[in-house]
């Protein structure tokens, strides 16, 4: 007899909890994306995009907003490097990556990406600023390229516990 009265209250509590809530987010305003590559003794890459609202439908035609026709310079405090827009296509397919001669193996999508490139190679221990206007809007930014660690030793060593054996490298810095 209280089985029924369980069943049937579980039953009404289950059905009765539905409500609809409608959220206004608002107007969404796009900010500028700044993804800027620089590598000691190659030449600088920046990719220039606009955000796009969370709940945008992201399909392969829409996937990045790439903005044209930006002036970029980059400054390491003796000469300015004007950064050229190309446009080029990065075929998606799975492409290898020679970290230390790893084999392993990375998915890259297809995509036709805008990459402002420079003419003037990076140096080490050298502080750059980038200055960046589209739009009628200023972008600045500015980082420091640290020099590259040198390496004093490097020891391996191999350990052989419960039947298997790892092997342990230990690079010191100067």
């Amino acid at each position: 007899a209280i089985r029924p009265l369980i069943f049937a209250g579980i039953l009404i509590f289950i059905t009765a909890c539905e409500q609809t809530i409608e959220v206004d987010l608002g107007d969404y305003e796009s900010k500028p994306v700044v993804y800027c590559i620089l590598q000691p003794d190659s030449l600088p890459k920046l990719y220039l995009t606009e955000s796009t609202n969370y709940f945008t439908y992201i399909d392969d035609s829409n996937k990045y907003n790439f903005i044209k026709g930006a002036f970029v310079i980059i400054n390491n405090g003796n000469s300015n490097d004007t950064l050229e827009q190309t446009n080029a296509v990065e075929y998606g397919d799975y492409q290898s990556y020679d970290w230390e001669k790893d084999s392993s193996y990375l998915f890259r999508p297809s995509a036709d990406v805008v990459v402002y490139v420079g003419k003037t190679k990076i140096e080490s221990g050298k502080t750059y600023n980038l200055a960046i206007n589209y739009n009628e809007k200023n972008i600045l930014a500015s980082t420091y390229v640290p020099y590259s660690p040198s390496i004093d030793s490097v020891t391996i060593d191999s350990i052989t516990e419960y039947g298997y054996t790892a092997t342990i490298m230990k690079v010191y810095f100067k």
